[in-house]
């Protein structure tokens, strides 16, 4: 992915959280057009992650569906693919240190605030409020940095 193609895929992403997608939704569906997956399959795959894994306020589902992005882009075919396991170590690793160094922590809660997510007054304060596209942006520019790397890597 060239840097204009990647900054496309981060502004996607964010316009799918603004057109009501949950943050996890947004990368799976902007990520997967972009990586030739069944956009409606990413989707569906990403959308019990929104809230924090089920809106226990828990993981960040950006940070959630940007793993499964990876995994699904670079993982093993089969059991037996260690090579692959091993690389999915590796970049899970880099995104997660890179989120966490970017945004102060992985934890739903902690990057949403104060807001109940399991209202619909909490989630309209918390859209309101610019944060969840705030996420995603830095999640999906990450994210598309990471692949776009990873990619040319795997050419040369």
């Amino acid at each position: 992915m060239q840097h204009q193609q990647y900054e496309q895929v981060v502004e996607e992403a964010v316009q799918y959280g603004l057109d009501g997608c949950t943050c996890s939704e947004s990368i799976g569906a902007a990520f997967g057009a972009w990586l030739g997956f069944d956009q409606g399959s990413m989707v569906g795959m990403c959308g019990g992650f929104a809230g924090g894994m089920g809106f226990s306020g828990e993981t960040c589902g950006v940070v959630a569906a940007a793993l499964l992005v990876i995994g699904v882009t670079f993982g093993p075919v089969s059991v037996e693919d260690a090579e692959a396991r091993g690389r999915i170590k590796r970049l899970a690793s880099e995104f997660v240190e890179s989120f966490l160094r970017q945004n102060g922590s992985l934890v739903c809660r902690d990057l949403r605030g104060d807001v109940d997510m399991r209202s619909s007054d909490g989630r309209e304060q918390l859209i309101r409020s610019g944060r969840p596209q705030e996420l995603i942006r830095s999640g999906a520019a990450l994210l598309a940095e990471l692949v776009s790397r990873e990619k040319e890597r795997q050419r040369a």
